[in-house]
């Protein structure tokens, strides 16, 4: 017999196994849904506080200084606790509001409930009043959370946002990621809670051809709110604009008036409707007062409109009959109202 293999006494080898490329940590995939089944899902939708103007998320209710938003504002307060309808237009649901009035006192707020409700109606229960609230920095959310708890608030109004958002920290942040971000966090807040947050907001000097331009602060601050809503009004005069756009509610633009008597503001009508009902006025006034038929120039001058206004006015009153054109492209009123003989 041979001699034994000296290999046969050793241990056998383990299979050599490929080292496997560590995999990299990653997130948790978002839920994806097919456009199939988004058509079948049962969704919640969130019922508007004010019908058509104050939906559950975030406003942004912008107006230049002491033009009436803080008698808005609690005029707001006090009809969405009621559930009467605002402005005399909007329908409101009646839930729990917390007013945070951060530039007054608590006379100052006896003083502007006595104006817009009187002594002999009893106020409600269900609207809450607070004048202080730390800023965001300082923990200013934590305590908003806590109000909101106490009070069982639906609707909170914080006038001002200025307040509320303080100095803050921009270091290593552009203006815009700072606006969005202070923002994003009211806004996260009221999605948690379900409720409408509205913060009160000044406009800038001037104006712009996009209303959203007018807010003081960058795009950031639109950009992150649900909702906008304009406040605008000459201090001059009673008469004023209300603009609203966002995520759940038309465009609205309406005509609107401050009754510096009752402190109130009230809707007027479309302001698109409005101001053309005025401009025909103003035409047809131009042209009684004058001798002869006049050019669109000539009808211009004498209403105060501008050169392009008029023109496209005049065709649209010639269509309604309203005016009519005679030779050299002049308009006079129809023979009814006016006769050249």
């Amino acid at each position: 017999m041979g001699s034994a293999d000296p290999f046969d006494d050793l241990p056998p080898v383990a299979p050599v196994v490929p080292l496997q490329p560590r995999r990299k940590a990653t997130l948790a995939t978002p839920a994806i849904v097919s456009a199939s089944d988004l058509k079948l899902l049962r969704l919640e939708r969130h019922a508007p506080f004010v019908d058509g103007l104050i939906y559950p998320g975030l406003t942004l209710l912008a107006g230049k200084s002491k033009i009436g938003k803080s008698w808005f504002s609690t005029d707001l307060a006090d009809a969405q606790a009621l559930g009467k309808r605002f402005l005399d237009h909007f329908d409101t649901t009646a839930v729990p509001v917390l007013l945070c009035a951060l530039e007054d006192s608590l006379i100052r707020l006896q003083d502007r409930m006595r104006r817009l409700k009187g002594e002999f109606v009893k106020w409600p229960e269900n609207l809450n009043f607070a004048t202080e609230l730390k800023p965001i920095s300082a923990g200013g959310l934590d305590q908003l959370r806590e109000m909101v708890a106490k009070t069982g608030a639906r609707v909170v109004i914080v006038d001002t946002f200025g307040k509320l958002r303080g100095a803050g920290d921009t270091r290593n942040r552009n203006a815009y990621q700072a606006d969005y971000s202070e923002i994003g966090q009211i806004k996260a807040l009221a999605d948690e809670l379900r409720i409408a947050i509205i913060l009160v907001h000044h406009l800038k000097k001037g104006a712009a051809d996009d209303p959203l331009d007018e807010i003081n602060g960058t795009n950031g601050l639109a950009g992150a709110a649900d909702c906008i809503i304009i406040l605008k009004r000459s201090r001059v005069s009673s008469d004023g604009t209300l603009y609203a756009t966002g995520r759940d509610l038309r465009e609205i633009d309406l005509s609107v008036k401050f009754d510096t008597e009752s402190c109130r503001w009230s809707v007027v009508g479309d302001r698109e409707e409005i101001e053309r009902s005025d401009a025909r006025n103003r035409i047809i006034i131009a042209i009684q007062q004058s001798n002869e038929p006049l050019t669109p120039k000539q009808i211009a001058e004498a209403a105060d409109l501008s050169h392009a206004s008029v023109k496209h006015t005049v065709r649209r009153m010639c269509e309604a009959e309203q005016i009519v054109r005679v030779s050299n492209g002049k308009y006079t009123l129809p023979r009814a109202g006016r006769d050249f003989g």
